[in-house]
């Protein structure tokens, strides 16, 4: 490890992750050309999760405990918590890590490269959907072209593939501690620090070159959707009016009510995400009450 390495401060929230915990780690702890200090909050699990990150933490200096014993309930809450708690002023980059991926070993060198050349503060990329029951994996593709609005009506592809400058990740603590209380039922981390980092005006970019493998399982949140099942989840959760619930938090906090207006929803279809079949079908459900 070289002085000269950027320092990353890893945020890795951990929940029932006993299965797959341990590899994700070794390619935290792996990273090429890069000094990654791990900080692990750690949910109320009903596995070894909390043992095996003990057993990292003594034996590796740079594998840290942020807290435990505390009952968070969702994935979006735990790394709510790192957000708020670890000081990252000592830091040259911050990402955020799930508990059951596998890590190219470039993975954030190569993020960090893509920053600097870019001049982004904030960096998501496409990933490898992997099942390990048969071995099989697909690209999911996040890397279509920015508009102006996707960031209030989708993310930027998985928390897990995000890399952030040091200073920008700070202004995004910094909100996040001033409206803490808004966040309450917003469900994904990701997807609001994409919002803040782009109605911040801080340069994003998402690349087509995946860095990892995003593993696929019974205990996901919410994982690759390729499958019926996910569909079917998916469908479930717009129907129930949980989406339309999640735009109009960010719409509100931004202070951007026009968003979910009729209107203003027709005249930039194309604009409400990266997808322009999938715009068409945002305008169909906000604005014509399909589903």
């Amino acid at each position: 490890m070289s002085n000269s390495q950027p320092k990353v401060c890893v945020l890795l929230a951990v929940y029932n992750g006993e299965m797959f915990l341990k590899q994700q780690v070794h390619s935290i702890l792996y990273q090429c050309d890069v000094a990654c200090d791990i900080f692990a909050s750690l949910d109320l699990s009903d596995d070894r999760s909390n043992d095996i990150i003990r057993g990292f933490s003594r034996k590796f200096d740079n594998v840290h405990i942020v807290s435990e014993g505390i009952r968070f309930g969702s994935a979006a809450k735990n790394f709510y918590n790192l957000i708020k708690k670890v000081n990252i002023s000592g830091y040259d980059y911050v990402c955020f890590s799930d508990q059951d991926d596998i890590w190219f070993p470039d993975k954030i060198s190569n993020a960090i490269t893509t920053l600097r050349a870019s001049g982004a503060s904030g960096f998501s990329s496409d990933v490898y959907a992997f099942w390990p029951g048969n071995g099989k994996f697909s690209r999911i593709r996040k890397s279509r072209a920015m508009t102006v609005l996707d960031h209030f009506f989708e993310s930027p592809g998985p928390g897990c593939s995000q890399v952030f400058t040091r200073d920008s990740f700070i202004r995004f603590q910094l909100f996040y501690s001033a409206n803490e209380t808004l966040f309450a039922n917003f469900d994904y981390h990701d997807w609001l620090i994409y919002a803040f980092y782009k109605e911040s005006n801080l340069r994003w970019v998402i690349s087509d070159i995946p860095g990892m493998l995003y593993v696929q399982h019974s205990q996901n949140q919410i994982g690759a959707n390729s499958s019926l099942s996910a569909s079917v989840r998916r469908l479930g959760m717009i129907r129930s009016k949980w989406y339309r619930s999640q735009v109009l938090i960010l719409a509100e906090v931004f202070c951007r009510p026009e968003i979910l207006s009729g209107q203003f929803m027709i005249r930039n279809v194309f604009r409400l995400r990266r997808s322009k079949v999938q715009a068409v079908i945002v305008l169909l459900i906000f604005v014509f009450g399909f589903m």
